[in-house]
């Protein structure tokens, strides 16, 4: 083979790496705006106004524990609790 035809192969072979390497930078850009995103959206749950509708595991847990009564063979509680739970909150 001559120096002309290898300095094409080479060529060839160089523009189809640069053409991957361009589609992964693309697809890392991509991959980068997607986590900024769901990094925005993440801190919008935990830091934003949408924590408000949630009420800490363990003052339901404490809930159950401190004011379960029993009916009839039935653990209840009172509506009264709840809603005073889900205002404390």
């Amino acid at each position: 083979m001559s120096n002309i035809e290898e300095d094409s192969v080479y060529a060839i072979k160089f523009a189809v790496m640069q053409q991957q390497i361009n589609e992964k930078d693309k697809r890392i850009k991509e991959l980068e705006e997607k986590n900024k995103t769901l990094k925005n959206f993440t801190s919008s749950i935990f830091n934003g106004d949408v924590t408000k509708d949630f009420i800490p595991v363990q003052k339901v847990k404490d809930l159950i524990k401190n004011e379960t009564i029993n009916i009839s063979g039935f653990e209840c509680i009172a509506v009264e609790d709840i809603e005073e739970l889900m205002e404390d909150k």
